[in-house]
């Protein structure tokens, strides 16, 4: 499937790969560094598929919205600037409507955006550029992923790491990359002020050597206001605790700040700032255990918020507007949405069992990026807080490749079909092209077939083709193996592995609000 990493001490990073939750490379193109015990979740299906069929990963994982505290492809983004658009990043490229959910189109991975992963966007859209990392380096795209490019500026032989897009100046990019191999590597903090096409200038930070930087974020209600979290290049270096990295003059400068004292060891991620609060942070430690830590000193001190249950892994943060916070987690078996109305001073479970991956809201409403596969939806909507949710957008909603410029049909043939193969996506998706080419891409383009889509009311057309595929997908998501250690990990990749062997079968429902036993330590 393409490059390969491995994150071993003494080992010379050889590409960007894909992370596991805990923000190691895995899956078909990387691996884990040594000393991990638990399973890439997402990863496993795409190591499985990726062999078979030369797709890597279907199922969705992360998303903070932030740096790479849960870093994955998988993300949802609901520009508050671009009321009509949203969009899903995947690990096997982009689906989107513009339309306000009428129609869904597919852009597959193609030229620079080949093993992209690690998308962002600006909160409120900006001009409505997708970035990315991908095989070649940091890359970007103006007309929703008919077109990408690779940002300049970085020196031959340097790998990008991690971007974030200044939430107040959506032309203010930071972005780490590094140089060297093994714990012998430097990565270092650039900036741009063109909105990433380019990082030009010397570094605002470096590490030296033996450490890493794992993430960076800057402040909406303080742009001066630079973090970044640090860590041995192997989690147990001499029991060196992660560092947090802040700047208050926009990288002139930066304090170190230990964290030790709530995380002896594993690594740190930045899951959030605070929009209102430059000095409150949120971050996840990943040990020993999973935690949600808080600080309201700017990083001075921290305090635990939350602790995952044994055997899950935090998965993704938001912080809503009226400051109701939520957080997720998963073990091999389900996940858990937590919710917080006293600024993290508790946690509460909600029912909802979902594998969720991103979090956002919009509206007043409150969205989830979900499984997909395996869960009832991949894209959901709440409207009373999280208690309940309802199903968005399936991968049967997909009603063809995006319309651009360029025909890209021919480009995304083989991994239409492998989706197809799947069971993923219906067969007149590789053959239909769906809505009209963006201005920026100056095509005329046609509209393809829609397909139902469950959102809360809306009347859609959908082909008679599109209808009986629909109804298949809703039967195939209803059943589930049994019996295989594959199966208990990842009830979806054992769909996809094994159709046809033994089944049995759980009706799935389009809400989702189940109550459950769990327990918040």
């Amino acid at each position: 499937m393409g490059d390969s990493l491995d994150d071993r001490p003494g080992s010379a990073p050889q590409g960007h790969g894909h992370r596991d939750w805990r923000g190691r490379r895995v899956g078909p193109r990387a691996r884990t560094r040594v000393g991990s015990a638990r399973p890439a979740w997402p990863w496993l299906l795409g190591v499985l598929v990726g062999a078979a069929g030369g797709i890597c990963g279907l199922l969705p994982s992360r998303s903070a919205r932030a740096d790479g505290a849960f870093p994955a492809p998988f993300r949802l983004f609901l520009p508050a600037n671009l009321p009509d658009d949203t969009t899903v990043t995947t690990n096997f490229g982009l689906i989107s409507s513009r339309d306000g959910g009428r129609t869904w189109a597919w852009t597959c991975e193609h030229g620079a955006s080949d093993l992209g992963s690690l998308y962002q966007q600006a909160a409120d859209g900006g001009s409505g550029r997708i970035l990315g990392l991908a095989r070649n380096g940091l890359i970007f795209t103006d007309d929703d992923g008919c077109t990408w490019s690779t940002a300049g500026g970085f020196s031959s032989g340097e790998l990008v790491d991690d971007s974030f897009i200044d939430p107040a100046n959506p032309s203010h990019v930071v972005a780490i990359a590094h140089h060297g191999s093994g714990a012998s590597a430097v990565f270092e903090l650039f900036a741009s002020t063109n909105g990433g096409t380019s990082f030009l200038g010397a570094p605002l930070f470096a590490t030296e050597p033996g450490f890493r930087l794992d993430g960076v974020e800057l402040a909406r209600s303080n742009p001066d206001r630079i973090y970044a979290t640090m860590s041995p290049w192997t989690a147990t270096s001499n029991g060196t605790p992660p560092r947090i990295l802040r700047s208050d003059d926009g990288g002139k400068t930066f304090n170190t700040l230990d964290a030790s004292a709530v995380t002896p060891g594993g690594t740190l991620g930045i899951a959030a700032v605070d929009p209102e609060n430059p000095d409150r942070i949120y971050l996840r430690s990943s040990g020993v255990d999973e935690r949600l830590l808080i600080s309201n000193d700017a990083g001075r001190t921290l305090a635990v918020a939350l602790t995952a249950d044994s055997g899950q892994q935090l998965s993704a943060f938001f912080r809503r507007a009226d400051g109701t916070l939520f957080a997720a987690a998963f073990d091999s078996t389900a996940g858990t949405l937590f919710r917080s109305t006293d600024s993290g001073a508790s946690f509460q479970p909600l029912p909802a069992t979902l594998h969720i991956g991103s979090i956002a809201e919009r509206g007043g409403a409150l969205y989830v990026l979900a499984n997909g596969l395996d869960d009832p939806f991949l894209v959901g909507i709440s409207r009373d807080n999280g208690d309940t949710f309802q199903g968005l957008l399936d991968y049967a909603s997909v009603g063809g490749v995006k319309t651009c410029a360029a025909d890209l049909r021919n480009a995304c043939a083989t991994s239409c079909l492998n989706l197809n193969n799947a069971d993923v996506f219906a067969p007149l998706v590789c053959s239909t092209l769906v809505g009209t080419a963006s201005a920026s891409t100056g095509g005329s383009g046609a509209t393809g077939d829609r397909i139902t889509s469950s959102c809360g009311g809306c009347a859609i057309a959908a082909s008679p083709a599109a209808r009986a595929y629909a109804a298949s997908r809703a039967r195939v998501r209803g059943d589930r193996l049994e019996g295989s250690a594959l199966a208990s990990v990842l009830g979806a990749a054992a769909l996809l592995m094994a159709r046809g062997r033994g089944h049995r079968g759980s009706a799935r429902r389009k809400a989702v609000g189940k109550p459950r036993d769990t327990h918040v330590k």
